[in-house]
């Protein structure tokens, strides 16, 4: 007895001896089996914080776990985690350890995973390596004798996320949970397959194409593990609430897996569908309201291996539904759809995706739209057409927009081509499009504008190189335009910061340069007289911008234009507008009562103060008409309004203009020539000033020969050289400055008939004896002073030198006789 109690001791003992060192012998046989299975299926390397197993809660069967299992990355990846699992979970019989052939497993659990994988993630696998993962490997280390029992296998708090570098697609999937039910072993089984998805989003470029916050499936299978193949029954994907029907067959005896799924959609809402894109549903469609239904369709057919996948059909059809934002009166209705997914045995990369027979209403406007993209994943190709009818007005009650108003009528006829990787480098050169747009009385009113832009007609060709502006009648304010010619680059300075090219031919009747000039509103409240037209003085005009990213040259023939209160007619010639720059090719017109050519170029600055640079050829300007439209003029030539006769001039001239338009002090500089015809001038301030050199009674209507005079202009002052004419008739020799700030100094050298001379000149000869021989003496005047109010100071030294030269001899005789009868009568 006593050696049978010992005996039995001795077995208890060893077997708590075994049960004790079971753990410390199974822990780096595990951690190694564990390690070398994920290194078949991963490139890099792989760790395992520890492993822990227990024996005493479940005996005979043990508890073991597997905790921070991470995989990096190789190469350039080596540190970038591809797996990351917090722990593994299972619980089996002891005798495992003795016959891993044969395993029991009630429940395997999986919590915390985070796969992160890209294409080259993977390691090279052989065929026999090609297997997937299972316990029974993980334990018997890869024998295939191995048979597993396992009733249940759970997925909980799980990520994964795949990138495809070459197209930058990345796939995403949050608070992913799985669960796996039924005896998982022998050669056939029914078992239940549960799988669900918290959050998944697939971005491409940081653009998010589609996303969804509810996907789970759920689906019986019926397993034949000796041929793999398994056959769902009575599937389900609910996804974003859209519930779709999987049936079919998955088989993978060898390498490949092969696929025969149907899958149909039941009826749901087109709201749902909408939130599946969250670029559409929020961007363009936040806040809308919907209605109508949305059904899907589809077969996946083919195998699967490497980077061979199976074919893919599938179509969702929108029927019956609109759009309405809350609030307003329009709509988008009748909107129906078929959106396909097509995608051939091979790669993704043969996907083809169309959306075909898409109609809508806009309020009443019917329109028509297609899409079709290919290579979605290597360099998307797509190809669209818009064909519709849009009332303005309708379409302004569906979007509308903020403090602005548009009407009108829009006919198109569009089709547009080109690839993904052209919009994303901003090559718009490359993007196709051709067709035609009409527009019919189309008005636009904004804050922004001082004036109203109307377009009556117009018609636009497309074409891959340009759009073609066959017509377009234009009002903006008072001015009115017809526009022909050629627009290039336009899809760049659309969509990106691209140059506008244009060659117009520009017709009109009238031109409001006033009104022109102040189309933007920079300011929140214009002043009346903007608003309401030019006053009639230069203070209306303002400083303005060309506009930046434009190469415009407009042929102009102009009949009426006005600017401040000036009239041009017949305005012809050419206008470029580039690098913010306006440049005037061998323009001309008709203006007061005379002709103008210009050359030459405006630019503004950031000081906004313009830059000129102008080669002006004036000619017979009617001087009357300048002082009645110009107070500059008027300011410059003091009583020029009183006098008749023509001014013609040329001049090159450059400098600055202040924010009013007004020539900056001292900016200007340039040279010329200017001459009066036919000039009287009628109670002059100045001419007035004369009466002590030329009787009074002729300077009230002073006539002056014609004459053609030399200037230079330097800093700001004019320079004018010597010239000669005739003031009523008198031989007159001129010179002169006027300054920058307008300050004048000028000489006049006058020769004057004797029968004119005034009072002052009078004086001097009234004291001469011999003065009757005279008949003409030389007068001076400075002049100097404002422009607007100048003084004139005679100077009549050289006058009286030219009596003493011309009487001195009969001064002589006439003191000969005196002393000679001195002398007689002293005698």
């Amino acid at each position: 007895m006593k050696r049978l109690v010992i005996i039995i001791l001795l077995v208890l003992a060893f077997v708590v001896a075994v049960v004790l060192a079971t753990p410390l012998i199974l822990k780096p046989k595990l951690r190694s089996v564990a390690t070398n299975s994920l290194k078949k299926y991963f490139n890099g390397q792989v760790e395992v914080a520890d492993v822990k197993v227990s024996v005493w809660k479940d005996f005979p069967n043990m508890d073991i776990e597997w905790t921070g299992i991470l995989v990096k990355g190789a190469g350039p990846h080596q540190n970038d985690t591809l797996l990351w699992i917090g722990a593994v979970r299972t619980n089996t019989s002891i005798r495992a350890v003795f016959l891993p052939s044969d395993i029991e497993i009630a429940k395997l659990e999986v919590d915390g995973a985070r796969l992160n994988l890209n294409e080259k993630s993977f390691a090279k696998r052989q065929r026999q390596n090609t297997r997937q993962i299972s316990a029974a490997s993980l334990m018997a280390g890869g024998n295939k004798a191995a048979r597993l029992k396992l009733e249940q296998m759970l997925l909980s708090n799980a990520t994964l996320k795949y990138t495809n570098e070459s197209s930058g697609v990345i796939f995403d999937l949050n608070g992913i949970s799985a669960e796996l039910a039924g005896e998982m072993f022998g050669k056939q089984s029914n078992l239940d397959l549960r799988f669900q998805v918290e959050k998944l989003n697939i971005t491409q470029q940081e653009r998010q194409f589609l996303s969804t916050g509810n996907l789970s499936f759920q689906t019986q299978l019926e397993t034949d593990f000796g041929e793999k193949t398994y056959h769902l029954k009575n599937g389900q994907i609910d996804w974003n609430e859209i519930p779709i029907q999987v049936n079919g067959t998955i088989a993978a005896p060898a390498d490949s897996v092969y696929f025969d799924l149907d899958l149909d959609g039941k009826e749901t809402g087109f709201g749902n569908f909408l939130a599946l894109f969250p670029n559409i549903k929020e961007k363009l469609l936040k806040d809308f309201t919907t209605q109508g239904k949305t059904e899907m369709k589809g077969t996946v057919s083919g195998y699967y291996f490497e980077n061979e996948y199976p074919s893919v059909e599938f179509t969702t059809t929108i029927s019956d539904a609109s759009l309405q934002y809350p609030g307003m009166p329009g709509s988008i209705d009748k909107l129906h759809a078929d959106l396909v997914l097509s995608k051939p045995q091979g790669s993704f990369d043969t996907s083809i995706i169309r959306i075909a027979d898409a109609h809508a209403e806009l309020g009443k406007n019917p329109i028509d739209f297609g899409l079709e993209i290919t290579h979605p994943v290597s360099d998307p190709a797509f190809g669209g057409i818009f064909i519709g009818k849009i009332n303005l007005t309708d379409l302004q009650n569906i979007f509308p927009l903020e403090n602005a108003l548009l009407y009108g009528d829009v006919d198109a006829n569009l089709r547009v081509k080109g690839k993904y990787s052209d919009l994303l480098a901003e090559d718009y050169s490359k993007i196709q499009s051709d067709g035609e747009v009409w527009l019919h009385n189309v008005q636009y009113s904004s804050p922004k504008l001082t004036q109203r832009i109307s377009v009556s007609e117009a018609k636009l060709d497309f074409s891959p190189q340009q759009v073609g502006l066959q017509r377009m009648v234009l009002q903006i304010g008072q001015s009115d335009f017809l526009l022909k010619g050629k627009v290039k680059n336009y899809l760049d300075y659309l969509l990106k910061e691209g140059t506008l090219e244009a060659d117009l031919q520009l017709d009109s009747r009238f031109v409001n340069l006033n009104q022109l000039f102040q189309l933007m509103n920079h300011e929140a409240n214009l002043s009346a007289s903007i608003q309401n037209g030019p006053s009639g003085t230069d203070e209306n005009i303002t400083a303005f911008d060309v506009p930046s990213r434009v190469k415009l040259r407009f042929r102009s023939n102009i009949e009426h234009a006005l600017l401040v209160q000036i009239p041009m007619e017949k305005i012809r010639g050419n206008i470029l507008v580039e690098n913010q720059k306006l440049t005037l090719q061998g323009l001309g017109m008709n203006l007061l009562e005379g002709s103008a050519k210009m050359n030459g170029s405006y630019a503004n600055t950031e000081q906004n103060q313009p830059r000129f640079d102008f080669e002006i050829d004036l000619e017979d300007f009617d001087i009357p008409t300048m002082a009645r439209t110009s107070g500059a003029f008027r300011k410059l030539v003091p009583g020029s309004e009183n006098s008749t006769g023509r001014l013609s001039a040329e001049l090159q001239i450059k400098g600055s203009f202040d924010e009013k338009l007004n020539l900056v002090s001292g900016s200007a500089s340039g040279a010329g020539t200017f001459g009066t015809k036919n000039l009287v001038v009628v109670n002059s301030p100045l001419f007035s000033q004369l009466g002590g050199i030329i009787q009074k009674e002729k300077l009230q209507r002073v006539n002056v020969d014609d004459f053609t005079a030399q200037l230079q202009i330097e800093k700001g002052n004019v320079h004018l050289l010597p010239f000669e004419t005739r003031v009523i008739g008198q031989p007159t020799k001129v010179v002169g400055n006027l300054s920058s700030k307008n300050i004048l100094d000028m000489r006049l050298d006058f020769v004057v008939d004797r029968a004119i001379i005034g009072s002052d000149i009078q004086k001097i000869l009234a004291v001469i004896p011999g003065n009757e021989k005279i008949k003409q003496l030389p007068a001076t005047v400075t002049v100097d002073g404002p422009t607007a109010s100048p003084k004139v100071h005679p100077d009549l030294s050289v006058t009286a030198r030219a009596v003493a030269d011309a009487t001195k001899d009969d001064l002589k005789n006439s003191l000969d006789k005196l002393g000679k009868g001195i002398f007689k009568l002293l005698k």
